[in-house]
């Protein structure tokens, strides 16, 4: 029993001695390494879309992923982990589109780059020295053109309505445009002729959106605005330069081409429900504006109702909204729907009685679909209650 005490012990000291042994041959595990495979040339121009491979090594095992990482400028090596934020992959090339939205020669932009990679290992050590690729992203500016309203080559200049609606398009040759926008001033407003600067606010917010509709104040004659569109590309560039014509034109605007419906309102005897008959009278925009004012004499004791007939302005399309409104002539805060001819009766539900020999004033709202919010106007007509036997004196209104 001694004995095989003894050899058992024996066994269980070799192969301890074996495994020490073992582990001391091994010794720490080895980084990886890493390399570029293939890219732009160490200092050189490109393209804003690169395409990049890299690959690693390890002594000691295998590489299972990498960090990749993006410094907007030349090699920084220093201080890895905080300058840069690491992205993990297992892929060993991708194609990368890069902002090269830098300044700047005419039309031209660049932006330069260094691009980290380091190998990770099945043990998790990092490459303590990732390789790098210092270069400069180049990409050509887009432009705009405005394309409505139209003018001849090197023209600017454009009369048009109070309310302006303007097209635009762009052009890339590297690339794609993929927002836009626009800025309206005073043509002699700083700073004088030129577009606004980037940081002003009469430039509009970035869109997608090719065209605008606004409506512009008339001005003196040899006073126009000045319309400027730009545009910006998937690599960050924005356009810089403008021209007469493609991307700026001068607007002036004719005072003569205003906009504003037209009213007639009509009073009648009777219910809203009755057959029409011959109106009491009727006031109208189109005609002798003044008679506005000029008192109805309607028999204390008649039963009446209003009626309205509406065009839209010259520029417009439809009438989309009327209000009536007794004795107050401020703008409404509510609207009828003028495509509904029933609203175009006042009132609708209850008979309007004349019962004492005041005067009230019966005002309707209109507003059409021109330019933005619309154009407004405002009409009325008067009623004064009378005796009946007045009223049979009087001779009937025109």
């Amino acid at each position: 029993m001694k004995k095989d005490g003894r050899l058992a012990l024996l066994l269980v000291l070799t192969l301890v001695l074996l495994s020490c042994t073992k582990q001391e041959s091994q010794g720490p595990n080895l980084a990886p390494e890493t390399f570029i495979v293939s890219g732009p040339e160490p200092g050189s121009n490109q393209s804003y879309r690169v395409i990049l491979a890299w690959n690693g090594s390890d002594p000691d095992g295998e590489v299972v992923a990498f960090d990749i990482a993006w410094h907007g400028g030349p090699d920084s090596t220093a201080y890895l982990d905080s300058l840069f934020e690491w992205e993990t992959t297992q892929a060993t090339s991708d194609t990368f589109d890069l902002l090269a939205d830098s300044c700047c020669a005419d039309g031209i932009r660049y932006h330069a780059y260094t691009f980290f990679v380091r190998a990770i290992d099945n043990d998790g050590e990092v490459d303590p020295t990732p390789a790098h690729l210092t270069f400069t992203a180049v990409t050509t500016a887009p432009r705009s053109r405005i394309t409505y309203p139209r003018v001849g080559a090197g023209q600017r200049d454009v009369f048009l309505s109070p309310c302006v609606t303007i097209k635009w398009e762009g052009l890339d040759v590297d690339g794609e445009v993929v927002a836009y926008r626009y800025a309206r001033k005073l043509y002699y407003d700083w700073p004088e002729g030129e577009p606004p600067p980037d940081w002003d606010t009469r430039w509009s917010a970035w869109t997608t959106a090719t065209q605008v509709t606004v409506r512009l104040a008339r001005l003196a004659e040899d006073d126009p605005w000045s319309f400027y569109v730009q545009a910006k590309d998937n690599a960050g560039a924005i356009e810089t330069k403008f021209e007469d014509g493609r991307n700026h034109i001068r607007i002036f605007i004719d005072s003569t081409e205003v906009n504003l419906p037209q009213i007639e309102i009509c009073c009648y005897r009777g219910l809203p429900t009755s057959p029409l008959g011959s109106p009491i009278a009727c006031r109208s925009t189109s005609g002798d504006t003044t008679l506005m004012n000029i008192p109805v004499p309607v028999a204390i004791g008649d039963t009446i109702h209003f009626r309205v007939d509406l065009t839209a302005g010259q520029y417009a399309t439809k009438v989309t909204d009327l209000q009536f409104q007794v004795n107050d002539p401020e703008i409404p805060t509510s609207w009828l729907d003028a495509s509904d001819h029933a609203n175009w009766v006042y009132p609708r539900n209850v008979p309007y009685v004349v019962t004492q020999p005041l005067i009230n004033t019966i005002y309707v709202w209109v507003k059409d679909d021109y330019c933005i919010s619309g154009s407004t106007r405002r009409a009325h007509i008067r009623i004064q209650g009378v005796a009946r036997q007045d009223r049979n004196s009087k001779k009937p209104q025109s």
